[in-house]
């Protein structure tokens, strides 16, 4: 019987990866998702402000709807509960957008964020969830 030649014996090798081959592709693996990660975490707080915000925007809408109804002199009410309650019993408002039991002072909206009616220049303000007020 011949002896292998070279040609022969390369065929013989086991097929497969290296252990080197098979971490660079784990720490590749890890660097893509040291940048992605990040990016999905933020995605829920995003929402929220998005929902918040679209939120108000109906509130909004709905009150100046309210105020060509009634003429922009109209009383709304005195707090957040009042205009809520004034929107509601107008038929603007057919489906509850806020929590009407929050656990602070008005009325709390996605994401935490608190309505607060100033009467005096007729404005819904919106704080966020640690008390700063959000610039919508």
């Amino acid at each position: 019987m011949k002896g292998l030649t070279l040609h022969d014996r390369s065929r013989c090798r086991p097929t497969g990866f290296t252990l080197i081959e098979i971490l660079i592709v784990v720490v590749i693996l890890g660097i893509l998702a040291a940048f992605t990660v990040p990016r999905f975490t933020d995605a829920t707080t995003q929402a929220e402000n998005a929902t918040a915000h679209s939120q108000l925007n109906v509130l909004r809408g709905q009150m100046a709807l309210f105020w060509v109804y009634e003429g922009t002199n109209a009383p709304l009410g005195s707090d957040i509960t009042e205009v809520i309650d004034s929107l509601e019993s107008y038929g603007l408002l057919s489906s509850p957008i806020v929590d009407s039991a929050p656990d602070v002072s008005g009325f709390q909206i996605s994401g935490n964020h608190t309505l607060t009616w100033d009467q005096s220049i007729g404005v819904v303000r919106v704080f966020d969830s640690d008390g700063f007020p959000c610039d919508w």
